[in-house]
Formats: structure tokens, sequence, C-alpha cells
């Protein structure tokens, strides 16, 4: 595993100004959990909006000049 380490010159609501920082770098396998948020996504913009108005696809230009 690999350390990182960098200073804060300018501070931050959770640092003080010129900390010193560590921290470790490892990679977070979450390909399970992304890929099922995708899924989802895909789902939800596969679903057609039932809005009632049968003519939408043909008024889609109206607001243009």
């Amino acid at each position: 595993m690999k350390t990182a380490s960098f200073v804060r010159w300018n501070g931050s609501a959770f640092l003080p100004d010129r900390s010193r920082v560590a921290f470790d770098l490892r990679v977070l396998d979450d390909d399970q959990a992304d890929r099922a948020a995708q899924q989802r996504i895909y789902e939800s913009l596969g679903q057609s909006l039932a809005s009632g108005e049968t003519d939408v696809s043909q008024r889609h230009n109206e607001h243009q000049p």
C-alpha cells in the first residue's frame, strides 16, 4: 500500500493552515455496486412518461422561432 502526504497551505473548514496530512491509497472494488446503479439508471431512462398528450413529438419544435 502506498502512502501520500501533503501540506495544506491555505487552510480550510476542516484543516488549519499549514496542516501536514498523510493518507493511504487503496483501490476500492465496487464494480458490482456501480453496475447495479448504472442498470437502475438505464431502466429509469427507458421508461416512457405518460403525460396524457398524444402529439408531443409533433410539437417538440414549437418553441423555435
